[in-house]
This record gives C-alpha cells, structure tokens and sequence, in this order.
C-alpha cells in the first residue's frame, strides 16, 4: 500500500524503472533476478511503500546459523567502507523491499563481516546496511564476526582506517 511519501528527483543515469521498483516493489515474482547499480546513496528513492521512522530503534537480529558468532558494534559508515564501493549500490528489489518491511517492524539481521585474504569483507547484509544509512539515523550497527575472525577483523578494520577505538561502540 502506498505510504504517501513524495518520490525524489530521479538522478541522471537512473532509470525511471529502476527507480521505481526499487520505491515500490509490486512484481515481487518477476524482479527476485533483476540488480540494479545505484551507485551511491544519494541516488537511492525514497521509500513509497512502508512507515520508515528514521529514529525509531532497530533491534537487531542474528540470522539463523549466527547465533555463536560474535557482536561487535561499529560506525555504520566504516561498514560501508568494508564492502567492494564499486558494489556496494548493486541491489535487488526483492532484497531491497524485504529489508524496508523488516526496517518497518523496527528490526533487522545483523551483517556478517568476516576476514579473508588478509582483510574484513563483508559476506552478508549489503542491502541492509545501505537501507540504514538511507532510512535510517543509526550512527552505530551491530556486526557479526565469526569468533576466529575478531581479532583479526578489528586489528584490519583499526589500522585501515586509523580508528583507535573511537568508532567501536563502548570503547
């Protein structure tokens, strides 16, 4: 159902299409294969589908299999930084609207970084992070890290970005 929002300018180089599937998913059986490259954030639609409070509390979940892993909460925007940028905007409108229902009901999975080739990648929650920043004011995130991959995980994410522990959560 249509929440009343107003769409936004469509940015040069986004299709109308795109844009709009990506507001208000309606063909849910024929869009699960279809990606699109928003490329920032900034090029992101506003969302014309569900009640999105920007400051409401997220809780955040474990998805299933993550329960032993452990949480570590994190400046969203240094999770970001984590995933591929040429990427990071390539989305799936299913994807995309499953993660504003759950954003609706207040709560979403965790991401799941974890460490490979000598670096913290983000295996899981791409769509989830970029609707948060988009959506939401959440200025910290919960992550999840396999329990080998911790130190490793923070050691990179510290010395790549100069954090300190400034950015962890509770440091």
């Amino acid at each position: 159902m249509y929440n009343g929002s107003k769409l936004d300018e469509i940015k040069a180089g986004v299709s109308m299409f795109s844009y709009l599937q990506f507001a208000y998913l309606q063909d849910r059986q024929n869009a699960g294969n279809d990606w699109y490259n928003f490329e920032r954030i900034e090029n992101l639609p506003n969302d014309l589908k569900y009640q999105i409070e920007p400051s409401s509390p997220i809780v955040f979940k474990e998805a299933p299999g993550q329960q032993a892993f452990m949480r570590i909460e994190l400046d969203i925007d240094i999770v970001l930084s984590v995933y591929d940028p040429d990427e990071m905007f390539y989305l799936n409108p299913v994807r995309w609207d499953n993660v504003k229902n759950d954003l609706s009901k207040g709560w979403c999975y965790c991401p799941w970084i974890y460490f490979k080739d000598e670096e913290a990648q983000l295996m899981d929650g791409r769509h989830r992070i970029a609707a948060l920043k988009k959506y939401t004011t959440v200025k910290y995130i919960p992550v999840v890290v396999r329990n080998e991959d911790v130190k490793d995980v923070l050691n990179y994410l510290q010395n790549k970005f100069s954090l300190g522990r400034k950015y962890l959560k509770g440091s």
